[in-house]
This record gives C-alpha cells, structure tokens and sequence, in this order.
C-alpha cells in the first residue's frame, strides 16, 4: 500500500475513533444534567437561562476546583512551612480559585449554548419527522446525548487549533 493511502486510513480511524470516545465520554455529562434538571428548574423559574445555567454550574465546578488544588496539598503534605504560612496560601487559594471557577463556568456557559441549539435543531427535526407534540423520555436522552457528544467534538476541534488553551487551564488553577 502507498504511504498516501496509509495516512488517509490513518486519518479515518482518528476521526472514527474520535467519534467513539466522544460518544462514551458524553454519557456521564448525559447523567449529569439529569441529576441537575431539578436544580436547573428552580432557578429557572426565577431567572433568565444564562443565570439559571451559571447558578447550576458555578457551585460544581468550584467544589471540583478546590478538590483537583486541594488533594494533592492533602495527600503529599505542605513541605515544611509555618501554621501561618499555610493558612495565608490556603486563603489566598481559595479566592483564586473562586475567579478561577467563574471563568470556567462561563467557559462551560459557552458549551451549554452550543449544547442548547444542537439539542433544540435535534428536538425540532425529530418532532416534525413524528408529527407528536411530545417526544418519550428516552428519546429525549438520547437527543441530549448525542448533541453533548458533537459539543465535544466541537471543542476538540476547538483544542485542535488552539492547543495553547490546554495550559492556559493548568496555569489558571496552579499558579
């Protein structure tokens, strides 16, 4: 076989690949939002969409901030530094990572937009294709799944481009 024809086959597994891995890692993001639905309700019904989006985000992704900084400081150790020392950092961390998570969350806003108008051209075409008012719930899922699934595709291709953003993310959170 031509080198040719072996990087075009290569090319295709990557993309295949790429496609299958996003589908398994959309699923957890599938429990997720379903886990948070009732949340995301409540604030909906006294909010706009961004706010009630941001309200639901911002807690998870700050409670996760503070554990990926936090575990490692807990587990190895602070190295030798003063009761005061420590305290000051610990202080100092936290608010860090309080800006850190309000950047991520509308990071994540960003992906939920993209998110919403996948799902609701995916709604609207598969309502029209049954002619029904309402979809069944599983279909409903599976409609979230697979519009999480070309999100994360999207920004890899996002990553793919602009690589530098992989460790702007670890600054952000480590120094």
């Amino acid at each position: 076989m031509s080198s040719i024809a072996l990087t075009i086959l290569n090319h295709l597994f990557f993309v295949i690949k790429l496609f299958i891995y996003s589908c398994i890692f959309a699923l957890p993001f599938v429990l997720i939002t379903n886990l948070l639905t009732k949340r995301y309700q409540r604030y909906k019904k006294k909010k706009s969409f961004v706010r009630s989006v941001f309200l639901t985000t911002f807690p998870i992704v700050y409670i996760l901030l503070l554990l990926i900084y936090f575990v490692p400081s807990l587990i190895y150790g602070f190295g030798g530094y003063s009761f005061n020392v420590i305290i000051q950092a610990v202080i100092f961390n936290i608010f860090k990572l309080f800006f850190v998570a309000v950047i991520f969350s509308l990071l994540l806003l960003i992906a939920v937009f993209i998110t919403s108008a996948i799902y609701d051209n995916l709604k609207k075409r598969s309502l029209q294709k049954i002619k029904k008012k309402k979809l069944p719930k599983n279909k409903y899922n599976f409609l979230l799944w697979l519009s999480i699934t070309f999100t994360i595709i999207i920004s890899f291709i996002i990553y793919l481009f602009f690589p530098v953003l992989l460790s702007l993310i670890v600054y952000l959170i480590y120094f």
